[in-house]
């Protein structure tokens, strides 16, 4: 990387005074290669992400899943009494 050769000042806009480096041809070359490729791979991920949709999670998607069978009973049977234990205690 080749070293700046000048620098210049400015007065931003709250009045505050900046010193900046003149970079090279060279360096800004590179500086906007790299620039153009981190603009293509955003738009690739932007494309990505807006293709996404969020799934749809709420009591009428999982309605059904488990089998009508003893184990499921069962498990209801528990959730059931713990949930009842939880709520005596609090009382």
């Amino acid at each position: 990387m080749t070293r700046c050769k000048s620098s210049l000042e400015t007065t931003g806009v709250w009045g505050r005074t900046f010193s900046m480096s003149v970079a090279s041809v060279s360096e800004n070359a590179r500086l906007a290669e790299r620039l153009v490729e981190l603009e293509k791979q955003f738009a690739e991920l932007r494309a990505l992400v807006l293709r996404l949709t969020p799934a749809k999670k709420d009591w009428r998607s999982t309605v059904g899943m488990m089998p009508d069978d003893e184990v499921s009973r069962n498990g209801d049977r528990l959730g059931r009494e713990w949930r009842e234990a939880a709520s005596r205690d609090d009382s």
